[in-house]
Formats: C-alpha cells, structure tokens, sequence
C-alpha cells in the first residue's frame, strides 16, 4: 500500500468522496459495504475482512446497520442474536461479540458499559453503542432525519464530552437511568442528552433522573430546545447544545 497522502479539507459529495478513496488507497485494497440503502459508495478496509478471517460479510454488514438503528440503546449480544434469527439469519451471540470488537477495535463504534449510580460498580452486562463518525451512522442508518434525530444528538453529546477528557458511563439507578455518568481525575459530572424540551412531560422524563441522585456533583440536561439559556433548575443546569458543542461546561 502506498504511503498516505493529506487530503485537503473540502466539500465533498459522497460520489466524489468515494472516488477520492479510490485513488487515495486503490481499488486493491478496498471491499464495499452495501447495506440495503445504498447511498453512492461506502468502505471499510479489505483490510479489516483479511486481518480477522471474517467469513460472514453479509453478517458483518447486516450488524453495523443494527447498530446504526440502536444507537444509544441498551443491547445485549443474545437479544441481537435472537433479533438476527428472526429476520432468518443464524448467528451466535459469541459472532456477534467478535464482529462488534472488531468495528470497536477499528474505531468506528464506541462500546459504552453501564454504572451503578448507588452501589459504584460496573454491570458486566448490556451496553450502549455510539459512533465515532455519525456521517458514518447516518449512512448506514434506516429513515429519515426527524425519525433519528435525537440518536445524533445523543451520540454527538456523547462524542464531545469524551473530547472534553471524560470516561463516560451509562449511569443506572434503581430506577431508571442516566444517559451519561462522566468522570475524569478529581471530577464526576451527570448528563441527560434530549433534543427538545417544551412539555412538562418530557421535562420530567429528563429532569427526573437527575434529581434522584443525592451527590453534590454538576448535574446537566443538554438539549437543543431553541432559544434556551443556559439556567438551573433545583440543582440541575439546562444548557444548550449548541453552548455545551462551543464552550463544554463553561458558564458566562
């Protein structure tokens, strides 16, 4: 394989993107994924398939798509398992483990563990998955914009805090849950990710969880309600998406 060359920053149609990879690494050295929308042209590494053996491509494929679907949803190996078999597809649950460490191990999907809030002690069981690229998810992912939307907004809350230098947990309570328990040395933060909060109904679901942790740590509902600023609400602070992408936890 050649040395790789920098790509100038540029706006890029996913046509002329898939051309440019062509040319960047060769057609030798590429495998398509094709899921079942097809939007110009899609790659991983033939590299990726040789590296591990993979056998089961379609499998490989019909997975990632899975994930793109369930992002920020609680998942188990067994309950995709017994998900693939009725759609007719037989996979173990161990296949399922393997392939989802290889797309971690390649840094398209981040493999996030739950936390008990209350007893401090990580479940060794269910998980959530966020993406490392959401262009990547998006593309992959089934419906429209408005029906997954507050799975981006998730995930890219997600993404920045852990480029804010945080180790970020699924937080659970003994009943219900934190979408994100957020730590790093000599700090713990609380966060629930939601997109727009303007009934008292949604406002509960998202506030409510927070309240019932008894620690003195930050508390915070990120969302992208329009014209929020930023302000506390017994304890817990409503910021806005776009201050939290701009400034993290800053205030002012």
């Amino acid at each position: 394989m050649q040395p790789i060359k920098t790509i100038e920053m540029e706006v890029l149609t996913r046509k002329h993107y898939a051309d440019i990879v062509d040319s960047w690494i060769g057609k030798g050295n590429i495998i398509a994924l094709v899921g079942s929308r097809r939007v110009g042209k899609s790659y991983v590494l033939k590299d990726f398939i040789q590296r591990h053996d993979i056998r089961n491509i379609p499998f490989l494929n019909n997975l990632i798509a899975f994930y793109a679907d369930t992002t920020g949803k609680l998942t188990s190996a067994n309950s995709i398992a017994k998900y693939m078999k009725s759609l007719r597809e037989n996979v173990s649950a161990n296949l399922v483990l393997l392939y989802k460490e290889f797309y971690a191990e390649a840094f398209l999907l981040d493999i996030v563990s739950r936390f008990d809030i209350h007893g401090k002690k990580i479940f060794e069981s269910n998980e959530k998955i966020y993406w490392d690229d959401l262009g990547l998810r998006n593309l992959k992912a089934e419906g429209s914009m408005d029906s997954y939307i507050e799975k981006v907004i998730e995930n890219a809350i997600y993404k920045h805090l852990r480029y804010l230098g945080y180790e970020v947990k699924v937080g659970v309570l003994n009943a219900g849950e934190v979408d994100f328990v957020c730590t790093k040395p000599g700090k713990t933060v609380y966060v629930q990710a939601s997109y727009i909060i303007v009934e008292e109904s949604t406002r509960s679901r998202e506030f409510s969880p927070l309240e019932k942790i008894r620690d003195n740590h930050p508390k915070y509902v990120i969302s992208a309600t329009p014209l929020l600023t930023s302000r506390d609400e017994n304890g817990i602070t409503h910021l806005a998406l776009r201050k939290f992408l701009k400034d993290g936890f800053e205030q002012g």
